[in-house]
């Protein structure tokens, strides 16, 4: 509507989806590494991107995003629209970075899967993955808040399956055994 370019990368897909007039797709992927035909997100911003232009990165990449995001130059990132996986695993290095320079200013369990929870503590679930959006730190101001995940405006991934209620940062007040 406002005629700002967008580029939508997939190398897993055949068919060209259904994009609008500013929007060109490309038969590519992204990794940590330039290996055809995935390429680093510096490639991508150097052949896409004009020089010294800020952009919004949305990225859903089933489990490379950690291995992209160690070693992404993430200063011309203004919001980060990312669905994270593996989140068993220790991603510490990566959250660590993105809490530098981001604020996450919002998050939504995905409710795809199966088995969509694990435990972080033997009482809080936690989903195996999570929808987040950050924004740049130097954008904006934020006050912490306590509203609670799912809100109004968050939209099931699967409609025939329970939203997730989202409080696995809350303390636990009764004992564990």
């Amino acid at each position: 509507a406002w005629g700002i370019k967008a580029h939508v990368f997939d190398h897993t897909i055949d068919e060209v989806p259904l994009v609008g007039p500013h929007v060109t797709y490309v038969k590519e992927g992204i990794g940590a590494e330039d290996a055809a035909p995935l390429f680093t997100l510096a490639n991508h911003v150097n052949r896409f991107v004009p020089e010294g232009s800020k952009f919004i990165l949305k990225m859903d990449v089933e489990g490379a995003e950690w291995d992209v995001l160690k070693t992404a130059d993430l200063s011309r990132v203004s919001q980060l629209i990312i669905e994270f996986h593996d989140l068993q695993d220790d991603h510490w290095d990566v959250i660590q970075k993105l809490n530098e320079t981001f604020y996450l200013v919002h998050i939504h369990g995905n409710n795809c899967h199966n088995q969509p929870w694990m435990y972080v503590d033997r009482v809080h679930p936690m989903p195996r993955y999570l929808e987040c959006t950050y924004v740049r730190k130097d954008l904006v101001r934020v006050v912490p808040s306590t509203r609670k995940f799912p809100t109004p405006l968050d939209r099931k991934c699967r409609q025939d399956v329970p939203e997730l209620e989202l409080n696995f940062w809350e303390p636990c007040d009764r004992p564990v055994s």
